[in-house]
């Protein structure tokens, strides 16, 4: 009986308190909490806890734009589809059939092409406007920004994809998987063409869309290059990539051997070729490191031959400047002032001068060559061109006006866009007179040091494409006036304009 009282005795402090609240049924009070969203996240660090806000509110975002654009995108696909095209009865045109107008209310746009700047159009054109047809070789529009991506696999080529008659159903139009080939500007017709099938389109208003293609510059063995321009481009390559690596792992491939397979070659300095050196070079460091040998990895090379004395040179030289200093962090080579003379399958051979001005030609041995040099006219593109001779004169693109209308076409009913097209910019050369007048200078027809200064910046920002070589004019103000009295006399800024 003792030894159960003092047992008691010991126990009762850690029961007491709780047989008193249950028995007087009295709450057990709650420490305060500060809300939160979700409770775990106050263990994360803030950078990981910001994160987590920043992902569930895109989702949810995301969500919802989903649901409310629901309706809209089934109505969309719901909608009973455009009547099948057909040819006109008993009708031809230079010998081949024609496509027949089957609403002939509305006046027909043929929008020729499937990529930026036509499905622009056809992606904010008013529904029921036009009586439209769509006519490309590509059934589908690619968003190329993510084409290096591709190549690597980082984003698959159906994330890139988008179907083109999916962006039709929005205007009710429809669609020819072909290629135009020729065009007929009096009788307004396309004449396209898909696997020996011609025929010709009657167009109203006719839309050229069709890209370009990459200069050559005359170079022999471009068959040995791969381009980045399509989703099957990008997929060739991906595989080209991965053959190399498997190739050059295998124990019966030479040392030698295994350093060309392994050299990856870009020829031209511009975006598209300076994302897929970054690409390549985040495949190496990031994925094939986990899953080959390291004495692979170290053979890897990656190099950059650029023609200018720096890459990316369309951009500020502060971008260029850190793109050139990012790659040569990363081990990679680019090679400036340098001109691809020719490519085999084997090696590619590249000239450029010595201290001395004398050419001297290199030869690098190559496992991959990415053809990435610029933009020229496409085949069709330049039967436009040469159609309209006269009035056409630039060598890279088709000449449209500040309204897009391609020039040389009295009625206006052929438009020009994208790569294909570039905009007719005012000649500074036939506006001399009406330059120097535009100066506030005195009425001495002179121009002084600062009212020359003046007018540099202001035509600077009306002539863009003048506007570097017209800022480094301020500081040259004595070396046009010839004669040396401080001012600058019609004849001495003439000779200024030429010489910029």
């Amino acid at each position: 009986m003792l030894r159960t009282t003092k047992l008691f005795q010991r126990a009762s402090p850690l029961f007491s308190t709780a047989a008193r609240r249950t028995a007087l049924q009295v709450p057990r009070p709650q420490q305060s909490r500060p809300f939160t969203l979700l409770p775990g996240a106050s263990r994360l660090s803030p950078f990981k806890r910001t994160l987590l806000y920043w992902t569930l509110g895109t989702t949810s975002a995301a969500t919802l734009g989903y649901w409310l654009m629901k309706d809209e995108l089934e109505m969309l696909d719901n909608e009973k589809p455009p009547p099948e095209l057909q040819l006109a009865a008993n009708r031809q045109h230079k010998g081949y059939a024609v496509v027949e107008l089957p609403d002939a209310s509305k006046e027909r746009l043929v929008v020729l092409g499937s990529g930026w700047g036509a499905v622009s159009l056809l992606k904010t054109l008013e529904p029921g406007l036009y009586d439209v047809i769509s006519i490309s070789p590509n059934n589908y529009f690619v968003f190329t920004p993510l084409l290096p991506s591709v190549t690597v696999g980082t984003v698959e080529f159906r994330s890139v994809m988008e179907p083109i008659r999916r962006i039709l159903k929005r205007t009710r139009g429809r669609y020819i998987e072909a290629g135009a080939i020729d065009v007929d500007f009096e009788a307004k017709m396309v004449l396209v063409e898909r696997q020996g099938q011609l025929m010709w389109v009657p167009y109203g208003r006719l839309v050229v869309g069709v890209g370009a293609q990459s200069v050559t510059h005359g170079v022999n063995g471009l068959e040995h290059c791969h381009q980045l321009k399509t989703v099957s481009d990008a997929r060739s390559i991906r595989q080209h990539i991965m053959c190399n690596f498997e190739q050059a792992v295998l124990p019966t491939t030479s040392l030698e051997e295994k350093k060309r397979l392994l050299t990856f070659v870009v020829c031209g300095g511009g975006p598209t070729g300076c994302e897929f050196a970054a690409e390549l070079y985040d495949l190496l460091v990031e994925d094939l490191v986990h899953y080959f040998p390291e004495t692979i990895q170290n053979l890897v090379d990656v190099i950059i031959v650029q023609s200018r004395d720096h890459i990316l040179n369309a951009m500020d030289s502060k971008v260029s400047k850190f793109a050139e200093d990012t790659f040569s962090r990363r081990k990679m080579k680019v090679i400036t002032n340098s001109r691809v003379a020719r490519i085999t399958d084997t090696s590619i051979f590249y000239t450029n001068k010595d201290a001395d001005g004398q050419i001297i030609e290199h030869e690098v041995p190559q496992g991959f060559v990415l053809w990435s040099t610029g933009l020229s006219l496409t085949p069709f593109t330049r039967l436009i061109c040469d159609h309209l001779a006269g009035a056409q004169k630039n060598r890279h693109a088709i000449t449209v006006d500040d309204c897009l209308r391609v020039k040389g076409i009295p009625d206006g009913s052929v438009y020009a866009l994208g790569d294909c097209a570039t905009i007719e910019m005012p000649r500074l050369l036939e506006h001399i007179q009406e330059l120097f007048d535009s100066v506030e200078h005195t009425s001495t027809n002179e121009i002084t040091r600062d009212e020359f200064e003046v007018f540099i910046r202001s035509t600077a920002r009306k002539y863009p494409l003048a506007a570097s070589h017209l800022q480094k004019l301020g500081s040259h103000f004595d070396d046009f006036d010839t004669d040396g009295n401080g001012v600058m006399c019609l004849g001495e800024f003439k000779n200024m304009l030429a010489h910029v």
